[in-house]
């Protein structure tokens, strides 16, 4: 049995790309970060945005980039394909966070044929004040 109710995370997003289609048929000029932020949506919603072809913007960064809306009016459908887009983002990036940390800790050390250390210290202002430098050099193959 199949239920077709809404979730509040759904509806959130739905509310959000509504707003967010109404400013863009008045202006292509907006923040889409101080939109996110104002709307309490995910730091990837901008991105899932623009990789699905919901909105484009003409490649600028900063203060000149102008967006336009691309495809249908948002309804519900659409919202919980985003949902479910801007989680799978979400889950991509925890799992590169942590698959790299992973894989570097089984790691072998390079093999260092030499190892040396050098230091000394240089006086200044007639022996009141000292800088102490330490160096090292390391020969790898």
């Amino acid at each position: 049995m199949e239920t077709n109710q809404v979730t509040t995370t759904e509806k959130k997003y739905l509310d959000a790309l509504i707003k967010l289609h109404n400013i863009l048929e008045y202006t292509d000029k907006i923040s889409i970060s101080k939109f996110m932020d104002s709307n309490d949506l995910n730091k990837n919603f901008g991105v899932v945005l623009k990789n699905g072809g919901l909105i484009s913007s003409n490649n600028l960064k900063g203060r000149g980039v102008r967006y336009e809306w691309k495809t249908i009016k948002p309804n519900i459908k659409m919202a919980q394909e985003v949902v479910k887009r801007v989680s799978a983002v979400s889950y991509e990036g925890v799992k590169k966070s942590r698959g790299g940390a992973r894989e570097g800790a089984g790691r072998k050390p390079k093999s260092v044929e030499n190892r040396y250390l050098y230091s000394f210290t240089i006086p200044l202002f007639w022996g009141l004040t000292k800088i102490n430098v330490k160096a090292n050099y390391k020969i790898a193959k």
